[in-house]
């Protein structure tokens, strides 16, 4: 009988193992290459490693059962374990990729030194649901006066905010947000009293170190009482330190009238409400008013209201010029009445940044940032400003900061971080971002939309656009169901299929299609589709109706350069050349003027398609060929496969922008 030595090399198992260790070996240096060019997540490299290894051993038992030329018949014996390798690869396989998804998009921030803690949404424990806005005041109140301490390190109220509905244990909390101490509490009003209830719990023993209950009349005073009584155990128990300065400003009224302080409240509560809703903001200003009516000397509600009437105008909800006349009015009048009040001086900088002064913009929050140098929003703010003048690093240096107090936040990945990555044409960086906010939110489709456009950007692929559009719910509110339908028509139109884009269209009772940086009315789609078809008939009485329909609404809106966009389409699609390049030219104007590299591209990017269709192709090439130099949302797979760029298409100044690593110019079959 053969020893064990002769049957080992009777079936060449050395010969096997060097085999298969050489290929694995060729297989991961492949891997760690191919990462970044195909955007290939941590939890994708893991489960390659994991597959390899798994094989090793699987190649091990193949050689030894058929290692004889094959001789050996398939046994009951090797099937149980092919079976159990397998098996075992399959669950190593399944916690690699959990415990990627729970620490990649939960990675906890590192600390400084400095104690850190969160406030977790107070539970409203009040009698009358109605009284929410105050258990939603006071926890932003209590997180703002603890982040106002230097000695501290809190989390910021947006991303403690993902606990008010499900709330984990305190040890998940602390390792998911990466802090040390969790405060947990409720709070309600009853009849006119007002109480309190907290507790401090150390987040990896979760031993409950302190608790108190608040109870005061409700009043100004006695609400601020509880605060700066809050603020100074929470303290005292971590053995931080209040400076005299922050003692001080614990102690300060926002007003003393508690009328007013109540509607201040509630406007806070609604201003807080995730989404941007313009309903919500109304009632906010409503309440901010009548806070102000009650106490003119409100200085922060004033700052609050102008903060309010800068977000309506900057998002497009209202741009006239009172809304604006009404912003400045009072940040001035806030500041006038507290000059050391930080809050109203990030509103007299987002007057600037409304007016499109970033550099003063950028001055004014620097003042902010001094008296409150951990405020998120703040620091947020001053992120966006640095972008829109083009400070990439710095923009990345304000995401790293303000990424450690506010971890969870999927609006940070998704807007300041992978939008920064996408205008630079840093693809895969982008997507990293996405993917990192989508884990913290995946309900979050307009995230996954952006996404997927990237991807066009990036490979020209369309199928990630089709796969967000199809996980928004059909049940989604109005606002998502027109996105989905305009950017149904907009996929539809780049697959070249008019028909489709026709019936979508015809699906909706919407005219016009609103977003804060276009403005398309439903005619000017239904042209371009009927243009694609070749009926120049519909077309032009489309573009007709087009026209009518913008003119109309530039009467009450002459400085919204998303009508002088679209109003320039419409113009180039009736053959008005000199009409449409003097609109052209208004798309980007007051971005120009501002010196902006952020947004500014887009609408440049918006005149060279008016010119194009105008028929102007070395106008629009002089405005195409600097994006493709620099920051722009323009890519050669995008210039290659979008039809509003179909009439530049012969033209070699055109060819030359849309060759990709040395790849010729394939066009899209044009119907």
């Amino acid at each position: 009988m053969p020893s064990a030595f002769q049957r080992l090399k009777e079936r060449k198992m050395v010969q096997w193992a060097f085999a298969y260790l050489a290929g694995a070996f060729a297989v991961v240096q492949g891997v760690e290459v191919l990462e970044s060019p195909w955007g290939l997540s941590g939890a994708s490299v893991r489960a390659i490693h994991v597959l390899i290894l798994a094989g090793f051993f699987i190649t091990l038992v193949i050689a030894w059962y058929h290692g004889e030329k094959g001789r050996q018949r398939t046994s009951g014996p090797e099937l149980l374990m092919l079976a159990a390798v397998l098996a075992v690869a399959g669950v190593a396989l399944n916690l690699v990729a959990t415990r990627q998804g729970n620490t990649s998009s939960r990675s906890a921030p590192a600390g400084d030194g400095r104690p850190a803690i969160v406030v977790l949404p107070l539970e409203n424990v009040s009698p009358r649901p109605e009284d929410e806005y105050f258990a939603r005041g006071l926890h932003e109140q209590l997180t703002s006066t603890l982040s106002g301490i230097s000695s501290l390190r809190v989390i910021a109220r947006a991303s403690a905010d993902q606990y008010r509905d499900v709330r984990p244990p305190p040890r998940q909390i602390a390792l998911e947000l990466g802090v040390d101490y969790v405060i947990g509490g409720s709070a309600q009003i009853v009849e006119n009293l007002v109480q309190l209830t907290v507790s401090l719990i150390d987040g990896e023993t979760e031993e409950q170190l302190w608790s108190n209950s608040f109870e005061r009349e409700f009043s100004v005073g006695e609400v601020i009482a509880i605060q700066e009584a809050f603020a100074s155990e929470v303290t005292s128990q971590l053995r931080a330190r209040i400076t005299p300065e922050e003692e001080a400003r614990l102690a300060e009224l926002p007003t003393e009238d508690d009328e007013a302080f109540q509607y201040w409240l509630q406007a806070r509560a609604l201003w807080l409400l995730p989404g941007y809703v313009e309903e919500n903001w109304e009632e906010a200003q409503r309440l901010y008013e009548r806070a102000i009516e009650l106490d003119p000397g409100f200085a922060l509600a004033r700052a609050n209201l102008s903060l309010l009437h800068g977000s309506v105008y900057w998002l497009r909800y209202d741009r006239s010029e009172e809304r604006l006349v009404a912003q400045k009015a009072e940040a001035e009048e806030a500041l006038r009445l507290d000059p050391d009040l930080p809050q109203a001086h990030v509103a007299a900088g987002f007057v600037h940044y409304v007016n499109l002064d970033f550099q003063s913009a950028l001055d004014v929050l620097s003042r902010a940032l001094e008296g409150r140098p951990d405020d998120p929003e703040i620091l947020t703010m001053i992120g966006f400003h640095h972008r829109n003048l083009g400070h990439w690093s710095d923009v990345h240096a304000v995401f790293d900061r303000v990424v450690q107090i506010n971890p969870t936040d999927a609006n940070l990945f998704s807007d300041i971080s992978a939008l920064t990555y996408y205008v630079n044409h840093q693809y895969a960086e982008a997507v990293q971002a996405m993917n990192h906010a989508l884990a913290l939110a995946p309900d979050l489709w307009d995230v996954s939309l952006r996404k997927g456009y990237i991807y066009w950007h990036w490979q020209g692929q369309l199928d990630s656009v089709r796969a967000a559009l199809a996980r928004i719910p059909r049940d989604a509110a109005p606002a998502m169901l027109g996105t989905w339908v305009e950017n149904s028509v907009i996929l539809a139109l780049l697959e070249r299929d008019p028909d489709r884009a026709l019936d979508l269209l015809q699906s909706t009772s919407l005219e016009i299609f609103k977003r804060q940086n276009f403005i398309m009315p439903r005619s000017l789609y239904e042209a371009w589709a009927h243009q694609m078809r070749g009926d120049s008939t519909a077309a032009r009485a489309a573009f007709v109706f087009a026209r009518e329909s913008l003119e109309r609404l530039e009467a009450g809106n002459h400085n919204d350069e998303r009508i002088h966009c679209a109003l320039g389409h419409a113009h180039a699609g009736l053959g008005q050349s000199s009409e449409a390049a003097a609109l052209a030219e208004k798309c980007f104007e007051p971005w120009k003027e501002a010196g902006e590299v952020y947004v500014q591209p887009l609408y440049v990017e918006e005149a060279a398609k008016i010119l194009a269709q105008a028929g102007l192709a070395d106008q629009a090439l002089d405005y195409l060929e600097p994006l493709m130099e620099g920051p722009s949302w323009a890519s050669p797979h995008t210039l290659r496969m979008d039809p509003i760029w179909d009439p530049l298409r012969e033209h070699p100044r055109f060819q030359a922008l849309v060759t990709i690593d040395g790849e010729g110019s394939e066009w899209p079959s044009t119907k």
